[in-house]
């Protein structure tokens, strides 16, 4: 159970120091998206790919919370 609590943490930290620093970044140099294209053009980006894939998986990881039966 400990070990559970530290994983969940950890990964809470993860997104709160993502939070901030985006935060910062689009304060002082934002990405710029002007369309459909420049928006794919940003797949290429390790950081974005990388995040997208996370969101992605955590979405899965919903989706299959939601699907179990919920106690009455």
């Amino acid at each position: 159970m400990a070990s559970t609590i530290s994983r969940e943490v950890a990964s809470i930290r993860v997104l709160a120091r993502g939070l901030v620093q985006g935060g910062e970044d689009a304060a002082t140099r934002p990405v710029e998206v002007n369309g459909p294209l420049s928006l794919l053009k940003l797949l290429k980006d390790p950081d974005v790919n990388r995040a997208i894939s996370y969101f992605a998986t955590v979405a899965r990881a919903i989706g299959r919370e939601l699907d179990k039966p919920r106690p009455a």
